[in-house]
């Protein structure tokens, strides 16, 4: 293509037609939608008219300001009108059905009515066809939404919306010396030379008063030289064709230049091995090394928009090696963190690694104020210069040093409900203290220790080096573990499904399903259980040391040296759990109690029209019927707060008539979608699937909040309908900063979600999983907008009539 810079010019020419959009929706949406033809755009006929019909079908949108002060935009349903009705029937029609939003503003007095703002011909022209009309609120006050673009100090083209009042008898020349107070100086491309603004405004608002309520100005940058931008790969593969407003791309280099200047076309570029150029300015001569400028106006922009390939970078290898840290937290207590790893080239050494895990900010944040953190120590490495091996590196553990020398005293033993447990106690002590000081000190305390009651304690077993009890201990945090060993025994019989089950290692509290704990002496005999418990049919997986398998009995041995949990043997098993029927039925889970359905109900019915009444659902998932018959036809929100999740229902959307309790559980990455059909569809993109509990039509239209991911704020999650093999556009939804997505739906199904930087459509379905025509007019779900706003109005010269449509594809 060569006419890419006559093609950037039409569109300056035209900006106020691009610009006035009749929904809220981005500006490089509304460029996109410019390709369709002004005949759909002034008016659409039904997909099926009939002629003989005696009603006409109005679709409606409403625009008015909200309370954030920004245009809204909602569709309302449709209205039937005589045939043979004017458009002044239409708009009083309109009056009479069109309910005042609840989030409209209150700083402009609304004056109850609505007009069609972009309808310049004779109100009493006969509608001749079902069509799309948008109804602009009627204020008192001369309002005006200002569209400033220009180009930004990236290189990428920036456009700014702000409702303005622009005061009584607001005309066309006032609104333009108001806004040249814009100032963009200071936020345009380095180099950019402004030289005004050009305004555009539909011309039957040229001369004269401008109407109450809202008028689209648009404003646009001009300048005295010329922006030369090469963009590679950009957002939007159709940037030229339809006259994008800049969304961005992987690269983009720019050059201010006066008009007639010749330059050099750029043969390499950073990061990538080869560039094409698919499109071009009009006077540039294919394959030429230079070009010269032509400036044509005073808001000249030339691009050369290509694909490239990037350079391959290369990978080095790396070795992986673990890390940990030992420190006292916020609370006192010692913590030992998990391990984690850290890739570093291979041929580093333990020191290199150890500066990697701490420039990367790895260490702990909840670490003690109590003692003054002085540095790190790595107790169990020898040689920091060491070379770390491509396998078997040693693990790194960083255990902070402070001002206070600190002894971690770890106890092992049996507590009082029998499990087995080591519990760490944190002893600041003097400089000049010996271990055999901490042990001292430590054991004077051991009646404050619950022992499982019955067992005698006969002595700790410490791991510490017979030939350090008398010396000073060490800078930093010592760790002493001791082990109790018991003159008597205890017989633990456990039930637990858990195999790594292990009595050496220290017990889980409250891990066993069921347990008991027999206190006998040395030699004594206890019975060994078929049935404890709820538990019958008892299989023991592991027996206690000396057990003789199928015996009723077990006696206990003698304690063995090599035995540290001495006295202490274990059967561990599995067992049938008896459970007795409850007396009455209880509330299943995933409903709400019926003392809350009544409460719901209630609140609904004692809420103004557009109130909002929140339900806090817990873990139930099904709405119930009751809640839905109180809100149908009311102009109330029914906000459902569900597990992750959020459902939203107004009562207007419930239409329904056999109205039924109705699970609306989600499930997120359920794989009901066969993966190889989602990658195909995503092509590279990040996907989530959903499924939701119901089956078939909801019987009203709900708005779903839903969690993405915040790495895909600003991107927009695109929502596909998959049946029988095929895939079906539905709508799409911006996800906000917290990255939730709203969507809407009325019908269940299995869904996938595929995040983009642009907004998807049917055409990015691969061919041969796209839903037939006739397949989606039958079975698609009604389930949100499935077409783009057509959100421009483009103006034909000599054309007498322009009629705003907001084209709306029904399912």
């Amino acid at each position: 293509m060569k006419n890419g810079l006559l093609k950037r010019v039409a569109v300056f020419s035209l900006a106020g037609a691009l610009i006035v959009s009749p929904l809220s929706v981005s500006a490089e949406e509304s460029a996109d939608n410019t390709a369709a033809s002004t005949s759909e755009v002034m008016q659409q006929e039904s997909d099926a008219a009939d002629p003989s019909a005696e009603m006409i079908t109005v679709d409606m949108t409403i625009e008015y300001v909200d309370t954030a002060g920004e245009m809204a935009y909602q569709d309302i349903g449709s209205m039937e009108l005589e045939k043979g009705s004017t458009y002044q029937d239409a708009i009083d029609k309109a009056k009479t059905v069109i309910a005042e939003p609840a989030d409209m503003t209150t700083e402009y007095r609304f004056l109850g009515e609505w007009r069609l703002p972009y309808m310049g011909g004779d109100l009493n022209t006969t509608i001749e066809k079902s069509i799309s009309m948008t109804f602009s609120a009627v204020y008192e006050e001369k309002l005006v939404q200002r569209h400033t673009s220009y180009y930004g100090e990236d290189g990428f083209r920036k456009t700014e919306r702000e409702i303005i009042n622009a005061g009584a008898g607001a005309t066309y020349d006032s609104v333009k010396k108001l806004l040249d107070e814009v100032d963009k100086s200071g936020s345009l491309y380095d180099g950019l030379k402004f030289a005004g603004w050009h305004y555009y405004i539909m011309p039957m608002y040229e001369t004269g008063e401008l109407p109450g309520g809202v008028t689209n100005v648009s404003q646009t940058a001009g300048y005295s030289n010329c922006l030369v931008r090469f963009i590679i790969n950009p957002d939007d593969p159709y940037w030229m064709d339809t006259g994008n407003v800049d969304q961005g791309a992987e690269y983009i280099q720019c050059q201010v230049v006066n008009d007639g200047t010749t330059i050099s076309i750029p043969k390499n570029f950073e990061g990538y091995e080869s560039v094409t150029w698919k499109e071009t300015p009009h006077d540039y001569m294919e394959g030429s090394d230079s070009y010269t400028v032509a400036r044509v106006s005073d808001a000249s922009v030339a691009d050369f928009i290509g694909t490239g390939v990037k350079e391959a970078t290369p990978v080095p290898e790396t070795v992986d090696v673990s890390y940990l840290f030992e420190y006292v937290d916020t609370e006192g207590n010692y913590v030992s963190t998990e391990e984690k790893s850290v890739s570093i080239e291979k041929g580093s050494t333990y020191q290199d690694a150890i500066d990697k895990v701490l420039e990367d900010g790895q260490i702990p944040a909840d670490m003690t104020s109590e003692y003054e953190f002085l540095d790190w120590e790595l107790p169990y490495l020898d040689d920091y210069t060491e070379m770390i091996p491509e396998e078997g590196a040693q693990t790194l553990l960083f255990r902070a040093i402070y001002d206070q020398k600190l002894v971690v005293m770890g106890s092992a033993y049996y507590n009082i409900e029998g499990y087995y447990l080591m519990e760490n106690e944190v002893l600041a002590v003097d400089d000049n203290a010996t271990y055999e000081d901490v042990r001292t000190e430590t054991e004077a305390k051991d009646d404050q220790l619950a022992m499982y009651e019955g067992l005698r304690l006969d002595e700790w077993d410490y791991y510490v080096n017979e030939q350090l009890w008398d010396d000073v201990l060490p800078e930093g945090i010592t760790p002493i573990s001791r082990f109790a060993s018991y003159e008597n025994c205890m017989v633990r019989f456990i039930i637990t499904d858990n195999p790594a089950w292990d009595a050496v290692q220290t017990d889980q509290p409250g891990g066993a399903d069921y347990m008991e704990c027999r206190v006998i002496e040395v030699g004594e005999t206890v019975d060994v259980p078929e049935a404890m418990g709820s538990y019958t049919d008892i299989k023991w997986s592991s027996t206690a040391y000396g057990y003789e398998e199928g015996s009723s009995v077990y006696t206990a041995v003698e304690k063995k040296e090599w035995m540290d949990y001495a006295g202490v043997y274990d059967f561990v098993g599995m067992g049938v759990k008896q459970t007795e029927e409850p007396e009455t039925p209880e509330t299943p889970d995933n409903e709400l109690p019926q003392e809350d359905i009544d409460s719901v109900v209630d609140t609904i019915e004692n809420t103004p029209a557009g109130g909002r009444v929140s339900v806090d659902m817990g873990a139930a998932t099904v709405v119930p019927e009751e809640a839905l018959r109180a809100a149908k036809g009311k102009d109330v929100d029914i906000v459902l707060e569900m597990a992750g999740y959020t459902w939203t229902i107004n009562g207007k959307d419930i239409t329904g008539e056999d109205l039924q309790d109705i699970d609306l559980e989600v499930k997120a990455d359920v794989n009901a979608i066969p993966k190889s059909a989602v990658d195909r569809l995503a092509d590279g993109k990040s996907s989530k699937q959903i499924s939701i509990a119901h089956d078939g039509e909801f019987g009203f239209t709900a708005e779903l909040k839903i969690y993405v991911g915040n790495e895909y704020a600003e991107q927009y999650g695109n929502l596909f309908w998959y049946d029988n093999g095929k895939f079906s556009y539905i709508t799409s939804g911006l996800v906000d900063e917290t990255g939730y997505v709203t969507l809407k739906f009325s019908h269940a199904s299995d869904y996938v979600i595929v995040m983009s930087k642009s907004r998807m459509s049917e055409k990015d379905i691969p061919a041969d999983l796209k839903a037939e025509t006739s397949d989606k007019k039958d079975k698609a779900p009604q389930t949100g907008d499935i077409t783009d706003i057509m959100p421009y109005l483009m103006l034909l010269a000599g054309a007498s009539l322009v009629i705003a449509a907001v084209c709306r594809k029904r399912r």
